[in-house]
């Protein structure tokens, strides 16, 4: 009796989903998606688009066909398509789901039949998540296919895409079906989704913007503490021969530095070194907040970048780092005055720094857990559907 009475709310939820245009138009854009993968190919090393072959060597990154085609799956296919543009439409599509549920005719005929609220509400909410279930379905199975034929290497964990983006949708979700019971709005309810939508999408940037800030003090300090123990030995021991630079820039400037000891050198170097410390404590504690902030809501990117970690080693992502990294162009330097006005350059990051700096994120973000990312994104999901549960039972309708 349970199992008809779902089944048969699902039943409605397509068809319901079946006569909106959006889900004809956002299933037919995935295919054509997926379709212009094919556009793209691998060829001698080169990226070709089409017909025409671009200068950029690929092979010489380290990249293979069959991680060129997952990595296009993922940034193209996944975060900018599905992660963006078809969520995007689906909320559209779904926000009038709920509203319109209770604020009808629908809901007066749904409450006589023999069914407990709290189930009622709960599978027609499951049953609006049929929009995404199916346009990822389709999507994976064609990139299943393409990355086949396509790159030669047949992955199964391109459907992990399928139950990762139904998670992702329904932390957004679940405020819309929130919105929309308590104003019965689909206007209200679309417009403060993507609210919500936007709000975690700055609480994700703050935190990779302060991450990275944070790493690229970390690297300075480094530098500067170096700075500071070279010009110590030169002051404690002057007849000290110099020290061939390691044939960079920041080698030479650290090499010119042995070459006489200057007090007021030694101190700039200190209080640079100082200062640089001080920022680094405050970044860690500002990113500290934001990582409190971010385990109360959901993580929307964390959840998206699961799939990378499925599809694509982290030594694969490190090499493929490097070799985008590595520009060729000499580092960035800043300009430092003294005392006398006289100004001097030094070298601010060079590409080792940077490359560390690089790695260091990656690691940071591959290691959070699976529990911290999606548990805990799944137990607001659950106050908020307990919410919605309790004022679903308790209205008069």
């Amino acid at each position: 009796m349970i199992l008809l009475q779902t089944a048969a709310i699902f039943r409605d939820a397509y068809r319901e989903l079946n006569a909106r245009k959006l889900f004809w138009l956002a299933l037919i854009l995935s295919g054509a998606v997926v379709l212009s993968f094919l556009l793209v190919s691998f060829e001698d090393g080169y990226l070709k688009l089409f017909i025409w072959k671009t200068p950029l060597a690929l092979s010489a990154m380290g990249v293979t066909p069959a991680t060129f085609y997952k990595l296009i799956f993922l940034e193209y296919g996944v975060k900018l398509w599905l992660a963006w543009i078809a969520t995007i439409i689906a909320i559209v599509t779904t926000a009038g789901i709920i509203p319109e549920f209770v604020s009808g005719g629908a809901i007066d005929l749904a409450l006589s039949k023999p069914i407990g609220r709290v189930r009622l509400f709960l599978t027609k909410y499951v049953a609006a998540l049929l929009f995404v279930a199916l346009q990822v379905t389709v999507f994976a199975t064609l990139s299943f296919l393409v990355l086949g034929l396509r790159g030669a290497t047949w992955e199964p964990g391109i459907f992990l895409a399928i139950p990762l983006m139904i998670i992702f949708f329904s932390y957004l979700y679940c405020i819309s079906a929130l919105v929309g019971l308590l104003t019965r709005s689909t206007i209200a309810a679309m417009i403060l989704t993507l609210l919500f939508w936007f709000f975690l999408f700055i609480l994700n940037n703050s935190d990779t913007i302060l991450f990275t800030f944070k790493a690229n003090n970390e690297q300075i300090l480094k530098n500067e503490q170096q700075r500071v123990v070279i010009l110590e030995q030169a002051r404690d021991e002057p007849d000290r021969p110099d020290e061939p630079g390691d044939g960079g820039l920041k080698g030479a400037f650290l090499g010119a530095m042995t070459s006489g000891f200057d007090q007021q050198k030694l101190d700039r170097a200190i209080e640079r070194r100082d200062a640089t410390r001080k920022d680094v404590e405050a970044l860690e504690r500002w990113h500290g907040r934001i990582i409190a902030v971010k385990t109360v809501f959901p993580k929307t990117s964390e959840t998206i970048d699961l799939l990378q970690r499925a599809l694509i080693e982290l030594a694969q992502l490190e090499q493929f780092s490097d070799a985008m990294s590595d520009s060729g162009e000499p580092p960035p330097e800043r300009v430092v005055v003294d005392d006398d006005g006289e100004e001097t350059t030094e070298v601010y990051l060079d590409e080792d720094d940077q490359r560390a700096v690089s790695q260091a994120q990656l690691h940071e973000f591959r290691a959070r857990s699976i529990l911290w990312i999606v548990g805990t994104s799944l137990g607001f999901e659950a106050v908020i559907l307990g919410l919605c549960c309790w004022i679903f039972a308790r209205r008069d309708y």
